[in-house]
Order: C-alpha cells, then sequence, then structure tokens
C-alpha cells in the first residue's frame, strides 16, 4: 500500500480529536491542528495530508510507519490480534485492549488510541500481523506430529538466537539476534531478527546538508511448526537448500531437543497431469471433495538439455474475442518438436489452479509442482484439500524420509 493513500485512509478514519492528540505527543510542526481543519476546512482530509507531506522526510517515514500499522490491525482479524496479544502478560503487564477502548466506536479509532498509549504492544500487534499473513509453504520440511505445541520459553528463544549467529557468523554477519515467539491456533511461530550488514545510505540533515550514514539492518528468519501435521515452514530471503536445511537442523536442535532426527520431503511426478486430461483428474478429485468446481493445468516448465535453462508454456486464458487454449494443445501442436533442443527438453514442473466454492484466494488454490520434491502449497484449509488431492491422483509419491545425519552438521 502506497505512502499517500495510508495516509489519506487514516486520516479520513480516524477521529480528528485523536489525530490531535498524536500531533501534540509526536510534536509535529503543523500550521493547522486536526481540529480546526475538521470544523473550518470542507477539504479536511487533503489539508491534513499536504501539512503532513510538507514535513521533512524523516517526520514523514515515521508518520507512515505508524499510520500503515494501523491500516493493518484496524480490521476484525487485526483488532483480534490486537486484544489476544494485549491480553498475554509476556515482557509487560497485560492490557485489556477491550474495556480500555470500549468507548470508541470504530475500529480505526481504537487501534489508534492503543498506538498512542500502548505502543509496545501496538508494534508487537502490527508485527504478528504481517509474519502470519506470509505464505509460508514455498520452503518446508515434514517432521513428526506432536501431542502439543512445542515450548516458546526464554530458553528456547537463547538457543535459537546462539545457533542462529553461530552459523550466520561464518558470512560476517548475524553479530547480534533477537528471536520472538508466539502460538497462533495450531501454529507456532519462532521469528529470528539477526543484525545484517552494515548499510550506507545518503541523506539530508535537519540544516539540508547531505549527509552519509551507517545503518545497522536487519534480515529475518521465519519457522512456523504445525504441531498437529509435523510440518516445519521456513521463511527468508534468497534461501537455498543447504541454508533450508540447516535451518531445519537448527530448529530442531533448539526447540525440540529430544525429537528423534527423522524429517522428510515429499516427492512429485507430474506425469499424471500429462498423462490424463483435466476432467479425469477432476472426477478423481471429486471423490474426496464433491464441491470441487475444475482442475485447470496452467503451465508446464521443461528443462533443457546441455544447459542449464528452462522453458515454461502457460495455457491462454478466454477472452471475449477468443476461446481458451488448453497447456496439453499447446505442448502437442504448437511446440516445434522437430528442434532438437526442444524434442529433448524434460517435463519437471507444472501450476495447476484448483477452483472451490468461494470468491479470489478463498477459492482457488494456485500451486506450483516441481520434481523431485518442490511443491508451494501452505498450510491452511484449501491448501490442505490440494495436499489430499495430489496423493489421490499420484501426483505426490509419499515422503521420503532422511535422517538429519544427512544434513552437514552446524559447526
Amino acid at each position: 500500500m502506497g505512502k499517500a493513500c495510508t495516509l489519506n485512509v487514516v486520516i479520513g478514519k480516524v477521529s480528528p480529536a485523536l489525530l490531535e492528540t498524536y500531533v501534540v505527543h509526536r510534536r509535529l510542526a503543523l500550521d493547522r491542528m486536526p481540529s480546526g481543519c475538521a470544523v473550518n476546512d470542507e477539504a479536511y482530509v487533503d489539508t491534513m495530508m499536504k501539512m503532513i507531506l510538507a514535513l521533512p522526510m524523516a517526520i514523514q517515514e515515521r508518520i507512515y510507519h505508524d499510520f500503515r500499522g494501523v491500516r493493518h490491525l484496524a480490521t476484525r482479524e487485526g483488532f483480534q490480534h490486537l486484544t489476544r496479544i494485549g491480553s498475554m502478560s509476556t515482557q509487560r503487564e497485560p492490557v485489556d485492549v477491550v474495556t480500555q477502548t470500549a468507548s470508541l466506536k470504530t475500529l480505526s479509532d481504537r487501534v489508534f488510541w492503543v498506538m498512542l498509549h500502548h505502543y509496545a504492544l501496538f508494534e508487537e500487534a502490527v508485527e504478528r500481523v504481517k509474519v502470519i499473513g506470509l505464505k509460508m509453504g514455498r520452503y518446508h520440511r515434514e517432521l513428526m506430529p506432536l501431542a502439543e505445541a512445542p515450548s516458546i520459553d526464554s530458553a528456547v528463544q537463547a538457543r535459537l538466537a546462539k545457533a542462529v549467529m553461530a552459523y550466520f557468523k561464518q558470512e560476517g554477519r548475524a553479530e547480534f539476534c533477537k528471536v520472538r515467539c508466539y502460538h497462533h491456533g495450531e501454529h507456532t511461530y519462532y521469528c529470528a531478527y539477526p543484525m545484517d550488514y552494515t548499510d550506507v545510505e545518503q541523506g539530508y540533515g535537519v540544516d539540508g546538508t547531505l549527509e552519509r550514514r551507517m545503518r545497522p539492518t536487519t534480515f529475518n528468519i521465519f519457522w512456523r511448526f504445525t504441531h498437529t501435521s509435523g510440518r516445519l515452514c521456513i521463511h527468508m530471503d534468497q534461501p537455498v537448500r543447504a541454508v533450508i536445511d540447516a535451518l531445519t537442523e537448527m530448529f530442531i536442535a533448539a526447540v525440540l531437543p529430544e525429537y528423534d532426527g527423522e524429517c522428510s520431503c515429499h516427492l512429485y511426478t507430474v506425469d499424471p497431469l500429462v498423462e490424463r486430461p483435466e476432467e479425469a483428474l477432476l472426477e478423481s478429485a471429486q471423490e474426496l471433495y464433491p464441491e470441487l468446481e475444475h482442475i485447470t493445468v496452467m503451465e508446464y516448465l521443461y528443462e533443457l538439455p546441455g544447459c542449464d535453462a528452462s522453458i515454461s508454456l502457460k495455457a491462454r486464458r478466454a477472452s471475449a474475442r477468443r476461446s481458451a487454449l488448453s497447456i496439453r494443445h499447446i505442448s502437442e501442436r504448437t511446440l516445434n518438436h522437430a528442434d532438437t533442443l526442444v524434442a529433448n527438453s524434460q517435463l519437471v514442473g507444472a501450476s495447476v489452479l484448483f477452483k472451490f466454492p468461494g470468491k479470489g484466494t478463498r477459492g482457488s488454490v494456485t500451486t506450483l509442482i516441481k520434481e523431485p520434491d518442490y511443491c508451494d502449497l501452505d498450510d491452511l484449509p484449501n491448501h490442505r484439500k490440494v495436499m489430499h488431492i495430489l496423493a489421490h491422483i499420484g501426483v505426490d509419491r509419499g515422503r521420503y524420509v532422511k535422517r538429519m545425519a544427512d544434513i552437514p552438521a552446524l559447526s
């Protein structure tokens, strides 16, 4: 969401009285106070926007940071997270968000009030909503289900932080690391924020002087463990298989020290998606889930021989002037199979759409499958249905179990 859009939405939804409290608390040098603009100016939002955008850039960025957090939490689900986190007694006193904001009518006002009076709670809730909203199924390992959620106590956090620092020290970073953990339903999140390389950026000081500033940054590593299924999902920037394996071992050693050391990956083949028409795939899938509306193979992925390259073929969507063209038609009739490079290419992946009742992502699940062991499904209700379907139609060939001894030990 853009800066101007976020500022516009929050200014329009939050009461002028609360905005005025924010202006006073942050000591913002505005030409007019929000309450005065609301009474005398029909273009209240535009006037407030112009005054904020006239402030120094550093102050604008701080306001945008706060308002973006308000927008994240000013939803039914976001406010529920806020109230749940407020009731937890961890590093601070519990906060009864519902009672303390009962006199305010709108969600935006209630969240904004918490931001003003309980900023640490507000920041924690914003962070959690962002992490929970991530799609984390792309890199995962299958462990054994547990009877209950694993621990998130300070000892676990310290062990995980120490392991992260030890591993990434070989890359010259992660001098410091903070780990935060929390339960969310059947999921348990472990969020590591190790220190990254120090960045140098240019910016203007308050007197207009161009300056070079040293800015220590962090990089993020998130583990999400679902104890009911044993699925461990890992999220980080630019991961590679060796790092994902190391992070898996790191998690087991720090969080599940009594675990027997067995993890697994699912093996996949795209052959059934090629050999069987979509109608037959749908009929088979509806044996498990009759409500499934259709299955569409959207894309094939081919590896080319003799070179480190691949090509993808996508199905043409229907429009007012042309009918849809199936991926099977493209593969069989459109490709120049007389070309040696194409003729010897190997089909290694496919993108498939599964349509359940409902609009948007609530009803549609699109997954990318690549041989031998890649599938980007997440641990969500419809995604789990697709996992069952893939096994039922023969795409998921089952688990490949490997001992943790197969993974290089951390130094």
